[in-house]
C-alpha cells in the first residue's frame, strides 16, 4: 500500500511539473477524459480558460467544440485531482 500511494505521489508531482511547463511554454495543457468521445479531450490554457476540443479529420490540429465556462473548468480540474 505505501509503495502505491508513493508512485500515485510520483505521478502527480510529475503530471503538475509537465503541466506547469507547457504553461510556461505558452502551450495549452491537455485533459484526457475516459468519459468523451473518442478523439475529444480538453484544452487548458496558461491564462486559465479551458475548452473541449476534437481532433480534426486531418489528425494534424484540433478544432474547439465549445469554450468552458470558469465554473466547468474548475470542475474539470477537480474530477482529474488538477487543482
Amino acid at each position: 500500500m505505501l509503495h502505491t500511494l508513493k508512485q500515485e505521489n510520483i505521478g502527480t508531482i510529475a503530471l503538475s511539473n509537465l503541466r506547469k511547463e507547457k504553461f510556461a511554454m505558452g502551450y495549452p495543457f491537455m485533459i484526457n477524459v475516459s468519459g468523451l468521445p473518442d478523439f475529444q479531450c480538453y484544452f487548458e490554457y496558461p491564462d486559465g480558460s479551458m475548452s473541449l476540443v476534437m481532433l480534426d479529420n486531418s489528425k494534424r490540429d484540433f478544432i474547439e467544440i465549445k469554450k468552458l465556462s470558469t465554473k466547468e473548468a474548475k470542475q474539470i480540474l477537480l474530477d482529474n485531482h488538477l487543482i
